[in-house]
C-alpha cells in the first residue's frame, strides 16, 4: 500500500456508501422460562406410560387387521369355510362329492376268506364251467388195493362185463354151423370125396411083377 501513498492517483469512490451497522437493534423479549419450556410455558401434563403402551398396541392391532383384510388370503380356495375357486377347477375332473374306492392294505385284508366253511365261499371267483362243490369223483383203486384173483372163473367169479359179445365159434361146421355165403362157388361141396391112388409101397408084390413084365414086353 506504500506505493499508493507516494502517487497522486486517487482511488475511485465506491458505488454506494458502506453504512453497515454492526450494533444489534432487535429487542430480545423471550424470557428464560419461555426459552426452556416453550412459548406455552410449563403446562404439559405427565405422560402415562401404561396408557401409551395400550394405545400403541391397539393402533398396531387395527393396522394389522386392516392389512390382513385388504391383502391376499392364503386360506382362500381350500373349500369349506375357506371357499372354493370354481374358476380354477378342472372341467374334466370329478366333483368334490366323488369318493374313490381304494383297496385295503395287505395288513387289513382277511386272508381266511374264501376257504369255504365258516370262512365263506367266493362265488364270484368260481369257474362257471366247473362242477359244484357237491361233486364226488369216482377214483379207481390203487394197484395195491385191487383183487387180481377176480375173473379167473370158478370160485374167483367171472367178469361178465369183459366177455366178448361176438360168437367166434360160428362157421366152423357141425354144431357150430356153416357160413355158406363164404364158400367158393367153384369149389366142390363138403360131401365130395377125392379118390387117391395108393402108393406103390402100399400095393401087392405080384401086381408089381406083372406090371414090370408087361412093361418089358412093350419095350421089347
Amino acid at each position: 500500500m506504500m506505493w499508493k501513498a507516494s502517487t497522486d492517483v486517487a482511488a475511485p469512490a465506491p458505488a454506494e456508501a458502506d453504512d453497515w451497522d454492526t450494533d444489534p437493534d432487535f429487542i430480545n423479549d423471550v424470557s428464560e422460562h419461555e426459552q426452556r419450556w416453550g412459548p406455552g410455558g410449563r403446562n404439559v401434563e405427565a405422560i402415562d406410560m401404561a396408557k401409551l403402551r395400550e394405545e400403541v398396541l391397539e393402533a398396531d392391532t387395527l393396522s394389522k387387521k386392516k392389512q390382513y383384510e385388504q391383502g391376499p388370503k392364503s386360506s382362500f380356495g381350500y373349500g369349506g369355510k375357506f371357499g372354493v375357486q370354481a374358476d380354477r377347477m378342472d372341467k374334466s375332473a370329478v366333483g368334490h362329492d366323488y369318493v374313490g374306492k381304494t383297496e385295503k392294505h395287505v395288513s387289513q385284508k382277511d386272508y381266511a376268506q374264501g376257504f369255504g366253511g365258516k370262512f365263506g365261499v367266493q362265488t364270484d371267483r368260481m369257474d362257471a364251467s366247473a362242477v359244484g362243490h357237491d361233486y364226488v369223483a369216482t377214483v379207481d383203486k390203487h394197484e395195491s388195493q385191487k383183487d387180481y384173483s377176480q375173473g379167473f372163473g370158478g370160485k374167483y367169479g367171472v367178469q361178465t362185463d369183459r366177455v366178448d359179445k361176438k360168437d367166434y365159434s360160428h362157421g366152423f361146421g357141425g354144431k357150430f354151423g356153416v357160413q355158406a355165403d363164404r364158400q367158393d362157388a367153384a369149389a366142390v361141396g363138403w360131401e365130395h370125396r377125392e379118390q387117391v391112388d395108393k402108393h406103390h409101397s402100399q400095393k401087392g408084390s405080384a401086381t408089381v411083377c406083372s406090371e414090370d413084365t408087361a412093361t418089358e414086353a412093350a419095350n421089347g
